[in-house]
């Protein structure tokens, strides 16, 4: 079935907690003016959970293909964790589909499932006109990037696998604001992992 969500089951007192905290946590962003957009070094409250460098993995996507994040050295990241109901999650995806056709081998794409079934997921992409690659998502590998509080949530890592940015929900302008990302990245491009 996927990654079930990080506040379930929800009559756990733990999971409310969870809930307590991240809803708080994105209240605060959003009176800040904050909540479509948090950048490397901006001032999170309670810590961002999100890894500063790309975290080790392997999972396998939906052609059975293995990924692993030691093949990706070198090369631009961005990692996005969506579920088929997200409204927001089908355009996003295709703009990152885009992106990927476009940027080729400087970028690598990764669209995460998660609150989702196999069948679903693969009915949801075959309705997209591009798409990145898409990995079927596991409490592990949701875990391994700081947890998922929000649908989409965009992670994006430079060359040398330090985090760029996060990008939570979909806000106004996110796709102007990924092609401007990663064309600095990719033109200037990290020489070190200082």
């Amino acid at each position: 079935m996927g990654l079930q969500g990080k506040y379930t089951p929800w009559n756990d007192p733990a999971g409310h907690a969870r809930f307590k905290k991240d809803i708080s946590r994105m209240i605060e962003l959003a009176l800040r003016g904050e909540a479509g957009l948090l950048m490397l070094g901006a001032e999170q409250p309670g810590g961002d959970p999100t890894p500063l460098a790309l975290p080790a993995f392997s999972a396998r996507d939906i052609k059975g293909a293995g990924v692993d994040s030691s093949t990706l050295a070198g090369k631009v990241v961005v990692v996005d964790f969506w579920a088929p109901w997200c409204a927001p999650c089908g355009p996003t995806l295709e703009h990152l589909g885009e992106l990927q056709s476009r940027l080729g081998e400087k970028l690598v794409v990764l669209a995460v499932s998660v609150q989702a079934g196999e069948k679903e997921v693969r009915e949801f992409v075959a309705s997209l006109k591009t798409r990145p690659v898409v990995l079927l998502g596991t409490d592990e590998l949701a875990e391994s990037f700081g947890g998922v509080v929000a649908v989409p949530t965009t992670l994006v890592f430079d060359n040398v696998g330090k985090r760029a940015a996060v990008f939570y929900g979909a806000p106004e302008g996110l796709g102007a604001k990924l092609d401007e990302l990663l064309k600095e990245l990719i033109e200037e491009p990290s020489q070190s992992k200082d």
